[in-house]
């Protein structure tokens, strides 16, 4: 995910998740709840691939390293020399640095699934409270 498309991402669920005091706004969310959850995990569920994707990527880039140094050079390195070697390795260095960046989106789009749940139920109680006090039927 470009950090482009992140803000975009980002700026939508502030807007969507934001409610006010007022049973119609309220009861709206409420009724969209399933629909921007649904969109969540979708997001969630590709960010997810991506950053296995470059998992796989960065493991392969190391090995690659790893083997190098291991294999084809005259001195004996030890797994630390590698590691050393590896973290100067502009292409190793690139797609940790990438990787970390989607893993942050990843985070941030768990995190705002989990929100999502929380402000559902919230929204439902205090609905919910509000037609008690009232004596409105359920």
């Amino acid at each position: 995910m470009t950090e482009e498309r992140f803000k975009k991402l980002k700026d939508f669920f502030d807007d969507v998740l934001q409610f006010g005091e007022t049973d119609k706004t309220l009861t709206t969310l409420t009724r969209s709840m399933p629909n921007i959850y649904q969109q969540a995990i979708s997001f969630y569920t590709d960010q997810l691939r991506v950053v296995q994707e470059m998992r796989l990527e960065k493991d392969r880039i190391y090995s690659e390293g790893f083997k190098y140094y291991k294999e084809k050079q005259n001195r004996d390195y030890t797994a630390k020399d590698i590691d050393v070697l590896m973290d100067s390795n502009t292409g190793y260095v690139d797609i940790c640095r990438e990787l970390a960046k989607q893993e942050m989106y990843c985070n941030y789009l768990e995190h705002t699934i989990n929100n999502i749940k929380s402000i559902s139920f919230n929204i439902n109680n205090y609905i919910n409270v509000k037609k008690f006090f009232q004596g409105d039927s359920y």
